[in-house]
């Protein structure tokens, strides 16, 4: 092209749009290839690129709303995944709309509390709301929280 710079399509502003410079980030306007790799000689040394991860698994979930806001997820993972189940439960308490979550693994129930309780100690020995009464009669594997980085596991 010619005329200005067009910065929003050619970073180096060398008249050739960064879709078809061989160096966008370098000012080459002879677009100067030796060795013809397809990076114009102006480019810094090569930098080489970390594989992609692999990809995820293929995975389908179903829902199921109840009126009170509790709902099931279904996962299904074939990769390794299978039987995976989460669930959010209604807990109202620090909001009106604050949910918790379970996941039933081949591990055992694990429950993420979330705000319901601030920590694992108020949730183990705290006096008790309805939302925290609940959880606890889940008896989970494992006890997770939003501010505590202590688990609580059942023995």
């Amino acid at each position: 092209y010619t005329g200005a710079c067009q910065h929003a399509s050619d970073s180096d502003c060398d008249h050739w749009y960064d879709t078809h410079d061989n160096c966008p980030t370098q000012y080459n306007p002879d677009q100067l290839d030796t060795n013809d790799d397809g990076r114009g000689d102006a480019c810094p040394e090569k930098i080489v690129p970390l594989p992609p991860p692999p990809p995820a698994p293929s995975c389908t979930a179903s829902w199921n709303c109840g009126y009170n806001y509790t709902g099931r997820v279904l996962v299904n993972c074939p990769a390794g995944l299978g039987g995976l189940t989460l669930q959010a439960l209604a807990t109202p308490g620090h909001t009106v709309g604050h949910q918790s979550v379970t996941v039933r693994t081949g591990d055992g129930l694990v429950l993420i509390v979330g705000q319901a309780a601030q920590d694992a100690r108020s949730f183990a020995t705290g006096e008790a709301d309805a939302s925290v009464r609940r959880l606890r009669e889940l008896n989970a594997d494992r006890i997770h929280f939003s501010h505590d980085r202590a688990v609580l596991r059942r023995r």
